[in-house]
């Protein structure tokens, strides 16, 4: 499947960003504290859709992970109790 099959199965029943139209597939986010959970009706995307937007949800927590990790020297040595409580709390 070429980008250009995969832009066009996002169009049938995803968001169109260049209309800013809405297809109805996303319902709602919720923010839970650190976290963000984005609810999708997967009836209305076809299997591919479903498979790209389960893997960019996991690719973006991994990409936090690596993140904090490598922030982990300046949280330690932070001088703000607040921020190290912050750092500590979310790796």
């Amino acid at each position: 499947m070429s980008l250009l099959d995969a832009l066009n199965e996002v169009k049938k029943s995803g968001f169109d960003p260049k209309s800013g139209k809405e297809y109805g597939a996303f319902e709602k986010i919720h923010l839970l504290g650190l976290g963000v959970q984005v609810v999708a009706k997967t009836e209305l995307l076809t299997d591919f859709q479903v498979a790209i937007f389960c893997l960019v949800g996991s690719l973006g927590t991994l990409l936090s992970a690596y993140l904090l990790v490598a922030l982990t020297k300046h949280i330690v040595k932070a001088s703000s109790k607040l921020f190290k409580a912050i750092g500590y709390y979310t790796t």
